[in-house]
C-alpha cells in the first residue's frame, strides 16, 4: 500500500530524472545513435592506455581507424574524424574537452568525467566475474565506521579504552604467533580483497577527472561573475580571492590536497609501491588485474595534471584581472584626454580671460600624526611695575650671577664611565646607583649631561615615577640633594668602548 504523503517526493524525483536526461552528458552518450562506436573509441584512446590527454593527431588517427572498420562492416558514419571530434567537444555533447597545452601549438583532448562514467558503466555490464567477493566490502564498511566513530570521539576515557582494547588484541595476536598459531587469509579471501583493491584504484582515476571538472566549473562561475560586475573592484577582488581560496579549503579541495601530499611523500610512496608489488606477485591474485601495479603511475600523472590545471586557472584569472585593470586605465586616460581637449576649447573661446577657472586648494595638506606636538597648558604671564617692597636686594642680585657663569661638562668622559659601569652590570642599574659609584663633581649641569648621554645611547629604558631617588650634588663650596624619579639604565649594545 502506497501512502499519499509519498507522492510529492516521487513526482519530484521523476522531474529530476527528466532534467538529468536532458542535461547529463553521460546520458546523452548512452542514448546517442553511434554510442557503441563512441564508447569503443573513448576506451581505446583514453581508458585502455591510461592517458589523461591525447594530441589531436594521435586521437584523429585512432578515430579514423575505427571509422574505417565501421564503414567496412556496413555502418554509416560518413563524416571526417575531425568533424566528429569537434561535435563531441561542443556543448550539445560534452564528452571531450579541447585546449592548447603550455608551450605547444597543437591542440590536445581530454576526456570529461561524465563520459568516463558512462564508458565505465558500459564496461561493468560487459564484465563477467566468475568470482564475486563480498566479505572485503563488508570489512571495508566496518573499518570506515570504526574510523568515523573513533575519530569523532571527544571523550578521553572512551578513546583510551578503545586503544587499550586494541592493544590487548595485538598482544593476543603476538602471543599466538609466538606459540606457532599463525592465521593467514585463504585464497578466496585474498582474491576478494585484491578485487576490491583494484576497483578502488581504478575508480580513483575517475575521481581525478571529477575534481578537475569541479575546479573548472568554479573558475567558469568566477569569470561569469567578473564579466557581469559593474561596481567597484574592491568587493569583486574579495569575492574572487575567496573563490580561489575555496579550492583548497572546500571538502573536495581539502581531500585532494591530502591525497596529493601522500602521493608526493617519498617514504609513504615507496611503502605503497613495495606493498603493491608484493601483493600483485602473490599466486592467488594472478589473472585478476595484472596491470594494477602500473595504476600508481597513472595516479601520479592524474594528480599532477589536476595540480597544473589549478595553477593554469589561477594564472588565467590573474591575467584576466590584469586585462581589466589595463582597460580601466585606458578609460581613465581617455577621460583625462577629453577633459584636456575641452579645456583647450574653452580657453580659445575666452582669450582675454587666461584664468577661466581657479582651484582654491590645488593640493591636500598632509600632516603626519607624529608631527603634532603634545598638548601643554598655556602659561599666563603677568607684567607690571614691581613695588619697592618686592624689589630684589643687591645681595640677591649678586647670587644670581652663577646662572650666567659658563660651565663645561665633558660628555665624552661621562659616556665612557657609564659604558664601563653597564658592562659590569648586564642586568642594568639605576641612575642613582651609577652616581653612587661615580659621584657628581660638577653639580646639576653634570646630572643633566648624564641623562642626555644615557638617552642618546638608548641606555635609559624605564622611568618609574612612583619611586623617587635622592642624588647628591657635590659642587665646589656646597652640597645639595636632587630628587628625581627612579630611572633604569641598561646596555643596549649600540656603543662600544672603541666608539669613545
Amino acid at each position: 500500500m502506497t501512502s499519499l504523503e509519498h507522492r510529492p517526493a516521487a513526482v519530484s524525483g521523476l522531474d529530476d530524472i527528466f532534467v538529468l536526461r536532458r542535461a547529463s552528458p553521460a546520458w546523452r552518450l548512452l542514448a546517442a545513435d553511434h554510442a557503441p562506436v563512441i564508447v569503443t573509441f573513448i576506451d581505446r584512446a583514453f581508458l585502455a592506455l591510461g592517458a589523461r590527454t591525447v594530441a589531436e593527431a594521435a586521437l584523429t588517427e585512432v578515430l579514423q581507424d575505427l571509422l574505417d572498420v565501421v564503414q567496412a562492416t556496413g555502418g554509416v558514419m560518413p563524416r571526417r574524424a575531425q568533424d566528429y571530434l569537434a561535435e563531441w567537444c561542443g556543448d550539445s555533447c560534452g564528452w571531450l574537452r579541447r585546449y592548447y597545452a603550455d608551450g605547444s601549438d597543437e591542440p590536445v583532448y581530454d576526456l570529461t568525467a561524465a563520459a568516463e562514467s558512462a564508458v565505465a558503466w558500459v564496461k561493468s555490464l560487459m564484465a563477467s566475474r566468475s568470482f564475486i567477493g563480498t566479505q572485503s566490502r563488508l570489512l571495508q564498511v566496518v573499518d570506515l565506521l570504526d574510523q568515523i566513530a573513533e575519530g569523532s570521539q571527544t571523550d578521553a576515557d572512551e578513546r583510551v579504552r578503545v586503544l587499550e582494547q586494541r592493544r590487548e588484541e595485538i598482544d593476543a595476536q603476538i602471543a599466538a604467533i609466538r606459540a606457532g598459531r599463525i592465521e593467514t587469509l585463504s585464497s578466496a579471501e585474498v582474491r576478494d580483497r585484491y578485487q576490491t583493491l583494484a576497483a578502488l584504484a581504478r575508480g580513483l582515476l575517475a575521481d581525478f577527472r571529477d575534481v578537475k571538472d569541479n575546479f573548472r566549473s568554479l573558475d567558469r562561475q568566477t569569470r561569469e561573475r567578473i564579466a557581469q560586475w559593474a561596481g567597484p573592484r574592491g568587493p569583486l577582488l574579495d569575492e574572487v580571492l575567496g573563490r580561489r581560496h575555496f579550492i583548497t579549503e572546500a571538502e573536495t579541495g581539502a581531500s585532494f590536497t591530502g591525497l596529493y601530499d601522500f602521493l608526493f611523500d617519498p617514504q609513504r610512496w615507496e611503502r605503497l609501491q613495495s606493498l603493491l608489488q608484493a601483493v600483485s606477485a602473490m599466486p592467488e591474485v594472478v589473472g585478476v588485474d595484472d596491470d594494477l601495479p602500473s595504476v600508481t603511475r597513472d595516479w601520479l600523472a592524474a594528480a599532477d595534471q589536476v595540480q597544473r590545471t589549478i595553477a593554469r586557472l589561477s594564472s588565467q584569472m590573474r591575467r584576466f584581472l590584469e586585462e581589466q585593470a589595463y582597460a580601466e586605465n585606458r578609460r581613465i586616460g581617455a577621460l583625462v584626454h577629453a577633459i584636456e581637449a575641452k579645456a583647450v576649447a574653452i580657453r580659445d573661446k575666452f582669450p582675454n580671460t587666461p584664468d577661466f577657472m581657479h582651484i582654491d586648494e590645488p593640493r591636500a595638506e598632509i600632516v603626519l600624526p607624529m608631527m603634532r606636538t603634545l598638548w601643554e597648558a598655556p602659561v599666563k604671564q603677568k607684567f607690571g611695575d614691581p613695588s619697592p617692597a618686592q624689589s630684589p636686594s643687591v645681595d640677591e642680585l649678586d647670587g644670581m650671577e652663577e646662572l650666567f657663569v659658563g660651565q663645561r661638562v665633558d660628555a665624552g668622559k661621562l659616556r665612557a664611565v657609564l659604558a664601563s659601569m653597564l658592562s659590569l652590570f648586564p642586568t642594568g642599574l639605576t641612575v642613582a646607583e651609577a652616581l653612587e659609584l661615580e659621584p657628581l663633581t660638577e653639580g646639576l649641569a653634570e646630572l643633566v649631561t648624564v641623562l642626555e648621554v644615557a638617552t642618546e645611547a638608548e641606555w635609559l629604558t624605564e622611568i618609574d615615577e612612583s619611586t623617587v631617588d635622592e642624588i647628591v650634588l657635590d659642587e665646589p663650596g656646597r652640597r645639595r640633594m636632587a630628587s628625581v624619579p627612579r630611572m633604569l639604565l641598561e646596555d643596549s649594545g649600540e656603543f662600544t668602548h672603541d666608539d669613545y
